[in-house]
């Protein structure tokens, strides 16, 4: 559990805490991604993904207490080796972030992880993946947001879609009030276009 103040802080969005949530269930083993770049130039950045491997309380506590941190190990870490016998770990501790809203001054400590099993599309968005198996779901949540989805990979051959969306999905798409809207304005930005080339000339 995050440490927040006041008490009703803890009901706050990740968005409101610039990434960090309120509650986790983590263990040995548990695959996580970043919230945060700690650390850009060794591959500590936002959306990378670690494996737990040791928690770390001060004496006398125990879970739900936030602990004091987590030794983590990431394929894709460039920095030095924390313990000698586990390579490429490295130490993971709570940051804290503050905001405000309706005159309060709120705090929340919390270790800038999210569980790495699944995302959203909206937290996936920014980050590059090796590999992505991609549920469309059943209808376009909001216009881009599977073109986003598609795209985490740098390689086609890398995505897959879990179930494929059929046909009438994309043209669904295509036929959407704000692509026509789009394409109207796309229309009327190239006839303001022309008829300035005309006048200049």
């Amino acid at each position: 559990m995050a440490l927040s103040t006041p008490k009703d802080a803890c009901h706050e969005s990740s968005e409101r805490a610039s990434g960090l949530i309120s509650k986790i269930i983590i263990s040995r083993n548990t695959l996580f991604r970043l919230t945060s770049n700690l650390w850009t130039k060794a591959g500590l950045t936002n959306g990378a993904v670690g494996k737990i491997q040791a928690i770390i309380y001060r004496e006398g506590q125990q879970p739900p207490a936030l602990p004091v941190g987590i030794i983590a190990t990431f394929d894709d870490y460039k920095g030095p080796t924390f313990l000698p016998d586990c390579q490429k770990s490295v130490p993971i501790v709570p940051v804290c972030r503050d905001w405000h809203a309706n005159k309060i001054h709120s705090t929340r400590p919390m270790l800038p992880i999210i569980l790495g099993y699944a995302l959203s599309i909206h937290k996936l968005q920014g980050s590059t993946c090796e590999r992505v198996i991609l549920n469309p779901g059943k209808k376009e949540f909001a216009n881009g947001l599977l073109l986003v989805g598609a795209t985490r990979t740098k390689r086609f051959e890398n995505l897959a879609f879990a179930p494929f969306p059929n046909y009438s999905r994309f043209l669904q798409i295509n036929n959407s009030k704000s692509v026509q809207k789009r394409r109207q304005e796309e229309d009327r930005m190239q006839l303001q276009q022309l008829q300035t080339l005309q006048k200049d000339a």
